[in-house]
């Protein structure tokens, strides 16, 4: 009994002389939920259950660039700039506040001891890794498929009686597409799709059409996006009839914007090149102007001289 009483001291003196950061750190999420949006303010704490001042702890951000964990500890340029975190230590405590949190400031994080930097996951001074579960939805766009330029704005304007395919698209957080709702302001009916189809638009399928995209795990998560299409009459010039008749198709109508432009380029560089060499050969064949000292003298009675009635000995010079 006294051999038992004597190892139970030794294990609490042993206890007692572990620093007093030896208790296992671990990371606490402090929000008003437990989903993060993006533009949120969040704030991580670093806490332990057997140590009540963490001013011997810091945290840490894993880096996938370099590959590495850095340090958070106290203000740096390169942290603040890439990071654009705030660490905090007050009365024992360790906070580090995140403001209007975007994608690239989720983490993962950990907290260690200070003289524990190096150290390893599973250390007794090293936290596990926290990753903020940070959710987002944003950029939905719009686009009208088989058409040049196909990316629509605030309002498009639709052909009266042919085909509209519209296509919407969002970025998220999940792996998972977004989930995608059309409607039409005014109508009860909605379109569960990413395409919506309008075969032959007339006058009264104009209107605003709005494409909804939810989250596929947060459902209360939306964005939306708005187009006006409008209905105009057929074009019936020719070169209306000309566009109307080019490829539907990426490729086809990327070979015709490219291909026309650099056919009449080409046809320019050939008739300008034909033009500068046509001079050059025409001022070739033209026959060198003598000059005066180079004249030779005219006599009369010459062949080279004409009739005169006036008697002059001298040489004519022309």
């Amino acid at each position: 009994m006294a051999l038992r009483i004597f190892e139970a001291l030794c294990v609490i003196q042993a206890l007692c002389l572990l620093p007093a950061w030896a208790g296992t750190p671990r990371v606490l999420l402090e929000h008003n939920s437990d989903t993060v949006l993006e533009g949120d303010d969040v704030t991580l704490e670093c806490l332990s259950d057997d140590v009540e001042d963490m001013s011997g702890y810091t945290f840490q951000k894993y880096s996938k660039w370099m590959r590495t964990w850095l340090n958070l500890n106290t203000p740096h340029t390169f942290r603040c700039w890439y990071y654009d975190v705030n660490i905090t230590r007050s009365e024992g405590r360790l906070l580090l506040h995140i403001e209007d949190i975007q994608p690239w400031q989720v983490g993962p994080y950990r907290c260690v001891a200070r003289d524990g930097d190096n150290s390893t996951e599973g250390n007794a001074t090293t936290s596990e890794s926290f990753t903020i579960p940070f959710y987002y939805v944003r950029n939905v766009y719009i686009s009208r498929v088989n058409v040049w330029c196909g990316t629509v704005g605030s309002e498009e304007f639709i052909e009266e009686g042919s085909d509209v395919e519209l296509r919407c698209r969002a970025e998220t957080d999940s792996p998972k597409e977004a989930i995608y709702e059309w409607s039409r302001k005014g109508d009860d009916w909605i379109v569960a799709s990413k395409t919506l189809i309008l075969k032959k638009f007339g006058k009264e399928d104009a209107g605003i059409y709005t494409c909804q995209a939810r989250h596929p795990v947060l459902f209360n998560l939306v964005k939306s996006k708005s187009v006006q299409l409008q209905v105009v009459e057929p074009a019936k010039s020719l070169s209306a009839k000309f566009w109307r008749a080019l490829p539907t198709s990426t490729s086809g109508q990327l070979a015709i914007f490219i291909g026309v432009p650099a056919a009449v380029l080409l046809l320019i560089i050939i008739i300008l090149s034909v033009v500068i060499r046509r001079r050059m050969a025409n001022n070739s064949k033209k026959a060198p102007v003598e000059e005066p000292e180079q004249r030779s003298p005219i006599y009369k009675g010459s062949q080279e001289s004409l009739p005169s009635r006036v008697g002059d000995t001298q040489p004519l010079v022309i």
